[in-house]
């Protein structure tokens, strides 16, 4: 991304794309230097595919939002949504590997995050591969961990797989005790 004032952001991120599909560990290393707004850009134009694709399958799952104005503000809180998840999934690893010693500085963190996203910018959005882009994006945040903070494999898994449980299980007490909830309602 170093080379984006002197080629269109299209030409970079779909560069960038293409090598973290095929040498994630060497375009981790190429990113140390980066900037954070780089990676931002590149969220931000990923995120855009991302949501517009996104709504497009909603809209054929769930027809409710197909009119004109309901695939705009879907795809519209499809990009605000998957940004907050990207930047405060982001701050949340970062805990977690500060914690496990990382001290390379969020910027890095969030550039693991941002990039680490990458295959479910492109293949999230298509039901049940989804989920295989779901375990390669944590996959490829291991690897980004270990280029970008300089932490050990065994310590960015652990980092993972925190920063990943821990919400997982809060948002599977919390659909419990709305299913409770409900349940009660219903007697």
């Amino acid at each position: 991304m170093l080379l984006a004032k002197k080629r269109g952001l299209m030409t970079v991120c779909s560069e960038q794309l293409n090598s973290f599909v095929l040498k994630p560990g060497k375009t981790f290393e190429a990113n140390k230097k980066t900037k954070l707004a780089d990676a931002v850009k590149y969220m931000l134009f990923f995120g855009i595919f991302f949501a517009v694709l996104n709504t497009l399958i909603l809209a054929v799952v769930y027809p409710v939002i197909v009119t004109a104005s309901g695939l705009i503000v879907a795809v519209v809180l499809s990009y605000i949504l998957n940004i907050l998840r990207s930047v405060v999934g982001g701050a949340w690893l970062h805990i977690w590997t500060y914690i496990l010693s990382a001290r390379k500085g969020v910027a890095q963190t969030l550039k693991v995050s941002i990039y680490g996203d990458t295959p479910y910018y492109v293949l999230g959005w298509i039901p049940f591969v989804n989920i295989i882009a779901l375990v390669w994006s944590l996959v490829l945040k291991v690897l980004g961990l270990m280029k970008l903070q300089g932490i050990g494999r065994n310590r960015a898994v652990a980092a993972i797989v925190v920063a990943t449980v821990i919400p997982v299980m809060v948002l599977m007490l919390v659909i419990v005790y709305a299913m409770q909830d409900v349940s009660f309602l219903l007697q």
